[in-house]
């Protein structure tokens, strides 16, 4: 199941989780696989604690929305708070590697946080079949778009293109799912 939904912020809002999110604290990360090939391919993440999910405020604007989106985001969501909110921070030539968020089971929220972005810049989000070998469906990056997932389907990020802005943002809250 992946779920896109357009316009479910006003664009004071997303500008404000833009500069919030521009001016957080970034540390290097992980690679998406323990291998040979992925040991060079570290990112820049920014961990949220609970005060930062707060002060950020999406998921109350969420709640507080009319948008006709935001309804069923919303049932979704289910009135979970997120165990884990983090910030990933691509450059061009990031590469990301197929990978899923099972362990434990985990819907994901994806926020697409640049204010702008062209589709010649890339940046998808891209979902697999179950071996992870075949691209089953993609996510555009559009600027205040949000994506919900299971977090068993794999999926991986394209690099951003080499005429791309320096940076692509993406906000992602996982939300314990007991249900699986």
């Amino acid at each position: 199941m992946i779920k896109v939904f357009d316009d479910v912020f006003l664009f004071k809002q997303r500008d404000y989780y833009y500069q919030f999110i521009k001016d957080s604290n970034y540390k290097i990360g992980w690679p998406d696989k323990s291998s040979v090939e992925s040991i060079y391919e570290l990112y820049f993440f920014s961990n949220y604690s609970s005060e930062d999910m707060q002060n950020l405020g999406i998921l109350k604007d969420i709640e507080a929305s009319d948008n006709e989106n935001s309804e069923e985001l919303r049932g979704l969501i289910k009135g979970r708070e997120p165990s884990i909110m983090v910030v990933n921070c691509d450059q061009l030539g990031t590469v990301h590697w197929p990978h899923t968020h099972s362990k434990p089971h985990r819907d994901v929220l994806l926020y697409y946080v640049n204010l702008e972005w062209n589709t010649e810049w890339y940046g998808e989000t891209l979902f697999y079949d179950e071996g992870g070998q075949e691209i089953s469906a993609a996510v555009s990056y559009r600027p205040g778009r949000v994506a919900f997932f299971d977090g068993n389907h794999p999926h991986s990020i394209r690099p951003n293109s080499r005429i791309a802005p320096n940076f692509r943002f993406t906000l992602t809250a996982f939300f314990d799912n007991e249900d699986h």
